[in-house]
């Protein structure tokens, strides 16, 4: 029968083993004396076999510092200090511990306690490497690549290496995703990944950067020419490449964009994007292609500026950076001067703290997906502003336009916005004329009719911008039933030197009689061009030589404005 005593250490011996908890009892001379049925399990060693032992015998351990030395240690034992190692058991197989030391002094034993760890070490190290790895594919991700490409950026400018990143766009997988299901874009995900490790040498970092977008930096290449063959291997593979999937084929291939390091102040930043933009260029360049982009290209000077503009404008939205102006449209023929006529204008703050045209930024706006947003503050605050002035300001407002992009025609809620912005102001939607371009106009016939048709059922205008630079103006006329033709300011500046300026500015004045629009001369920039514009019939005139751009609310308290409010 047992006793009391050892009953009692048994339990405390199982309820540890649960715990995953292993006990050695050593005497004064470091023999072992006893092991718990766990530490028996964990060591391999029976209690029996071990007894009379030395600790270091049995208790084989590898303390961290040494780990890769393969020599196991005699055990520390500093008591109650907790040390970490690999335990080697009888059967060679290595767990990694944790494990302290105590002194029985009544019993005169040292107790060494033992957790094994290796799970959760295993898990803080899945963990950690989600943080820095791409689930689906296995490859580094975002961040990861980046950290690296600091480091070989830090060992070229030590050592004047050379180093490449290389972006690749996939295609199809958009497609791929809508017409199959997501399990079939990660499928295919799952196959370019493979498709790269195969193509990879020792030299390749790999990583998945986005969705469908995938990089490769090269560090120590000695030439261009040798990372520029990796990626023509990779795209042969990519654009010979069939997908299958329930059935179904698809052709894949990439743009592949690559960006040359050596020597030089680059930041991972910079690089990054480079390779986005020479990935751009291939994209543009047709299906399949490469593009390579130096670090010093002008269009990518381009690039990074019209990134500023954009981060800039973002900024600048948040903050009440951005400006409103308003340039006065003015009417032509004197029975027309009936009221104040103007076009609201974007102004942003430079470099010098003075205010900008937003103009030169538009395309790069659109392609950052902020036009829309632009768009909406520009209503959003013209009409607020509309909305301050006094009823007398506004008895005397004619007209004034707001510019709308090609991206908001395609934004559903555009329409209730404008709507319960206009209500809101209190302003008459008949004082309200928004203006497209004819290119947007044009692209997205079906969406600007059905724009027009809700907007002109409130009384609201439309004014056709840029008229005259599409190949079918007249053709697409018919279809939009707008109230103002702006005709390019392309025909206006040159027109009083330019015979066939005069000829097309004649062209769409006749134009507008025949449908009943009436027709604005843009760019006007000198009396000779105001004087040719006028002896052609047209409407209205706005450029610089007939009035520059204000601040909106400095225009509508203009000593114009007092004058109509006299008579």
């Amino acid at each position: 029968m047992l006793s009391p005593e050892s009953s009692g250490r048994d339990d405390l011996h199982e309820a540890l083993a649960r715990l995953g908890v292993g006990v050695i009892s050593v005497d004064t001379g470091g023999g072992v004396v006893r092991l718990s049925p766990f530490a028996e399990r964990l060591t391999g060693w029976e209690t029996d076999d071990a007894k009379g032992r030395p600790l270091e015998k049995v208790f084989r351990v590898v303390r961290k510092r040494q780990a890769t030395a393969g020599a196991a240690d005699k055990p520390a034992v500093g008591v109650g200090v907790t040390y970490e190692g690999t335990l080697i058991s009888r059967n060679g197989q290595r767990l990694t511990i944790e494990y302290t030391v105590a002194i029985e002094h009544a019993r005169a034993t040292t107790t060494v306690v033992f957790h094994d760890v290796t799970q959760h070490r295993l898990a803080g190290l899945q963990i950690a490497r989600r943080d820095t790895h791409d689930q689906l594919t296995g490859l580094m991700n975002r961040d990861a690549f980046s950290a690296s490409i600091e480091r070989a950026l830090a060992d070229v400018d030590g050592a004047g290496q050379m180093l490449t990143v290389c972006q690749i766009d996939i295609e199809q997988l958009g497609f791929i995703n809508k017409t199959c299901g997501y399990l079939a874009g990660d499928n295919l995900i799952q196959w370019v990944a493979a498709l790269l490790r195969e193509e990879a040498r020792e030299n390749h970092v790999l990583a998945r950067l986005a969705g469908d977008v995938f990089g490769i930096l090269t560090i120590g290449v000695g030439s261009l020419d040798e990372a520029r063959r990796v990626a023509e291997s990779v795209l042969g593979r990519l654009q010979h490449f069939l997908f299958t999937w329930a059935h179904q084929t698809f052709p894949v291939g990439a743009s592949i964009g690559l960006v040359p390091v050596a020597r030089g102040a680059h930041g991972v930043a910079d690089v990054l994007s480079a390779a986005e933009h020479a990935c751009s260029q291939a994209r543009g360049s047709g299906r399949n292609q490469i593009s390579v982009c130096s670090l010093q290209d002008e269009e990518l000077s381009l690039h990074h500026q019209e990134i500023e503009w954009v981060t800039r404008i973002k900024k600048n939205l948040s903050e009440g950076g951005v400006a409103l102006f308003a340039q006065p449209i003015r009417p032509l023929k004197k029975a027309d001067r009936d009221g104040l006529h103007f076009e609201v204008l974007m102004r942003i703050p430079g470099d010098d703290g003075l205010l900008k045209s937003a103009a030169g930024i538009i395309r790069a706006t659109e392609r950052y997906g902020l036009m829309s947003q632009i768009d909406q503050w520009v209503v959003r605050t013209t009409l607020r502003v509309l909305k301050e002035q006094p009823k007398e300001v506004i008895d005397r407002l004619h007209l004034c336009s707001i510019n709308l992009s090609a991206v908001s025609v395609h934004d559903r809620s555009l329409f209730e916005l404008i709507r319960h912005q206009v209500e809101d102001s209190g302003v008459a939607p008949e004082k309200i004329c928004f203006e497209l371009t004819e290119s947007a106009a044009v692209e997205n016939l079906k969406l600007v009719q059905t724009l027009m048709g809700g907007l002109r059922s409130m009384g609201c205008r439309f004014a056709l911008d840029d008229f005259g630079m599409g190949v079918s103006s007249y053709a697409h006329l018919k279809h939009l039933p707008v109230d103002y033709l702006k005709i390019a300011g392309d025909f206006i500046e040159d027109i009083a030197i330019n015979p066939l300026d005069h000829a097309m500015v004649e062209s769409i004045t006749q134009i507008g009689r025949v449908l009943g629009v009436q027709v604005i001369a843009e760019s006007v920039s000198s009396q000779g061009a105001l004087e040719v514009v006028r002896s052609l019939g047209v409407d209205y005139a706005q450029g610089n030589h007939v009035g520059a751009p204000l601040p909106i609310a400095e225009l509508l308290r203009s000593d114009e404005v007092k004058a109509h409010l006299a008579r």
